[in-house]
């Protein structure tokens, strides 16, 4: 296996929180993104809309949907300015990471309450276009829009707590139309994608005990999603 690490430089130098194409430039790594929502990372394997064998972990938590058998990448209920570094594993790592782990792993590692005092504020928008070749009515372009609040407090030598919440709505993609360049002229399906709307939440309570070396973190989030 072999490890990148994106660190704090890179994730400023983004112009918008973009998990997509920050981990489009790791090397090794496969992404794909179908719609608003619907996006896949995948690395040392084929390329898929659903990746059941990539394990994502934030501060040690696992964001892998048991349920469904995927990582839900726009569930992530944190920016870009919480986060200290990622580090990404390419190849099998499930002996020591555990389940979900065959082909790779993401580790989100985000700053303690400590090293991010004080309360911020993020807020981005932008469009982009929707024409496509064969159209009849052109869309015109689409917006998307995100924003996040954080605020930590250090309340003495051992407690420390940060909260976030944060919002993220896009319009739809557009879709092709006509036909598929194959034998058959296969149609591209005739339904429409839908945008999406993500609201997020974040808290984590950290205890330093007077060692000075070990700590416990209570750690636990909210997010939510719409469209297909």
């Amino acid at each position: 296996s072999t490890v990148s690490v994106i660190g704090q430089r890179r994730l400023a130098s983004k112009a918008s929180e973009d998990y997509v194409n920050l981990f489009r430039a790791v090397p090794g790594v496969n992404v794909t993104q179908t719609s608003a929502r619907d996006l896949n990372i995948t690395s040392r394997g084929a390329t898929g809309t659903l990746s059941t064998t990539q394990l994502a972990l934030i501060d040690g938590r696992s964001v892998y949907l048991d349920f469904f058998g995927f990582v839900g990448w726009d569930f992530l209920p944190v920016n870009f300015a919480e986060i200290k570094q990622v580090e990404v594993i390419r190849g099998p790592a499930s002996a020591i990471w555990g389940a979900n782990a065959m082909t790779g792993v993401v580790n989100i590692i985000t700053k303690s309450p400590r090293e991010m005092q004080g309360t911020s504020v993020t807020m981005g928008f932008g469009t982009f276009t929707r024409s496509v070749e064969g159209q009849t009515v052109d869309p015109g372009n689409g917006g998307l829009f995100y924003t996040s609040v954080s605020h930590a407090t250090v309340v003495n030598d051992r407690w420390a707590f940060k909260l976030n919440a944060g919002f993220y709505g896009a319009d739809p993609f557009a879709r092709p139309v006509g036909n598929i360049d194959n034998a058959f002229q296969t149609p591209y399906p005739t339904f429409s994608n839908t945008g999406t709307e993500q609201p997020k939440l974040n808290a984590r309570v950290d205890y330093d005990f007077a060692d000075g070396r070990s700590r416990l973190t209570f750690d636990g989030g909210y997010a939510g999603t719409s469209g297909i």
